[in-house]
């Protein structure tokens, strides 16, 4: 997929690695047929299920995505995917997120040098 990205950006004459990236989450419901240890009450949103966040570039290019269960909050699901964007795309300094995503998550990108 890395290498699709790449070559997507460098024929809209973008730069390969993306210097601005943006965030935004979702919950989803789950069966009742699946294991109760793999899912969570997303209290804001009264979503029994999971809950997932999607990293995308400035032309909407998925970077990445990771799914956990619901009750875990935005700004903490989202700290150990971020930090391997980091290393994935070195240009990246800047994360637009809305303020779900505040506290540990905003620290850990402030962080970056």
């Amino acid at each position: 997929m890395h290498h699709l990205l790449e070559s997507v950006r460098k024929a809209f004459g973008k730069a390969i690695s993306p210097g601005i990236g943006l965030i935004g989450s979702g919950s989803v419901r789950t069966s009742h047929h699946i294991d109760s240890r793999k899912y969570g009450m997303d209290g804001g949103k009264k979503v029994k299920g999971r809950k997932e966040h999607i990293f995308v570039n400035t032309l909407g290019l998925p970077m990445a995505a990771t799914v956990h269960t619901a009750n875990i909050h935005d700004r903490i699901g989202a700290v150990e995917p971020i930090k391997q964007l980091r290393y994935s795309f070195p240009r990246l300094k800047k994360i637009i997120a809305d303020d779900g995503y505040r506290g540990k998550l905003a620290d850990t990108v402030k962080n970056w040098s």
